[in-house]
């Protein structure tokens, strides 16, 4: 796995903070800024989709000026739309002294290629990743004053749910954690903050309400949830739905945003029903530590092949398969008793609905965001 270590340390070069990053996390808010520009500088067209690779150096022989190339090859190759790449060996114990940001765009197969220092992305990333110990009282004042490291890695040992605060260590006090072990607390827990324009593109599905769990998509697993609702046909499936979870820059509900899935393979289901075995849970488990490593499991899908009569808000009587029964209201309590939980109910017809909870019950949200990884200039 690719990514960042975040060290912040004092002017006196103590450390005050550290953290395992996502590359995506350290660079979006700066790419955005940085296509914004290229518009702006008429090398962009508005509206253009794009996506970066980031290259890690060790030296001082920054290039002044950007390269301009067109490879329509090399931009139909990437996949992510923010990708980890290195030139040089990975030296994971020195600090990144500059960076090569490629620009990719699609409609034009062109490649934007400039180099940074470290400190213009630093004051991006700096003041945004370290929100916490501002609300905490371990930082005060202009965080300009501090140095902000980055080591670039290439390993299995990334923990992206783990923060380090030495002041807080040695006062003997609990250390922040993002995702408890095993033994989980959920009552210490402190997410990271995020800011749903980070999502540049999104479809939305249905009407988010402001008061709902923020529901963040990506497409790539959009694809093949639908296709299990299809491919149930006899009986119900389901599996558990991966990703992070976030706090709301803005004071709203949490942002939970899901990445991967993993189909169950060890469900008791029939036409009508879809129980969780303890089995299913513990190879899923294990199948997250293996395949996500820094991700967390947000909740849960299933399928529904027989419908319900429901009463809607304008009093009339319809048919659906999209509903919470009995037993799902059980295995959401058993199994996802947190409220940043969510649950997603498919059907065969490619329709979907998520449950949340509200005010400690069981509810629908309003809608939910279909994004992808790709910026979009503007």
């Amino acid at each position: 796995m690719k990514y960042f270590k975040f060290r912040l340390n004092d002017t006196a070069g103590n450390l005050i903070y550290e953290k395992d990053v996502e590359v995506k996390n350290v660079f979006a808010s700066f790419l955005s800024k940085l296509a914004s520009r290229l518009v702006m500088q008429e090398i962009f067209v508005l509206g253009e989709h794009y996506s970066a690779i980031v290259i890690p150096h060790y030296g001082d022989s920054l290039a002044v000026n950007p390269i301009i190339i067109y490879d329509k090859e090399e931009v139909l190759e990437q996949t992510q739309w923010i990708d980890l790449c290195f030139e040089e060996p990975i030296q994971p114990d020195q600090p990144v002294k500059y960076i090569t940001i490629e620009l990719r765009v699609r409609e034009r197969n062109l490649i934007y290629r400039k180099d940074f220092e470290m400190k213009q992305i630093n004051q991006y990333y700096t003041l945004y990743g370290v929100r916490t110990l501002l609300n905490l009282g371990i930082v005060q004042g202009n965080l300009l004053f501090l140095s902000p490291k980055f080591f670039a890695r290439e390993d299995d040992e990334a923990r992206f749910d783990r923060e380090r605060i030495p002041k807080l260590e040695q006062q003997a006090e609990l250390l922040v954690e993002l995702i408890p072990d095993d033994s989980e607390d959920e009552d210490n827990f402190a997410f990271l903050y995020h800011d749903s324009s980070f999502y540049a593109e999104t479809k939305v599905v249905g009407n988010p309400c402001t008061d709902d769990i923020r529901i963040y998509i990506n497409q790539k697993v959009m694809e093949p949830l639908i296709k299990e609702g299809k491919l149930s046909l006899t009986v119900e499936r389901g599996g558990i739905l991966v990703g992070s979870v976030y706090e709301s820059n803005d004071g709203g509900r949490r942002i939970v945003e899901i990445s991967d899935m993993i189909p169950s393979e060890h469900n008791a289901s029939s036409i009508i029903n879809l129980r969780y075995t303890f089995e299913s849970w513990q190879a899923q488990s294990i199948r997250m530590k293996k395949e996500f490593p820094g991700k967390r499991i947000v909740g849960w899908y299933h399928t529904h092949l027989i419908d319900i009569s429901i009463r809607t808000e304008q009093d009339k009587i319809e048919k659906t398969k999209l509903f919470f029964s009995r037993d799902d209201l059980f295995m959401h309590k058993q199994f996802f008793p947190e409220e940043w939980y969510v649950a997603m109910v498919l059907d065969p017809q490619g329709n979907s609905m998520f449950f949340q909870w509200k005010n400690q019950e069981i509810v629908t949200c309003g809608g939910y965001y279909i994004f992808e990884d790709v910026g979009v200039a503007g």
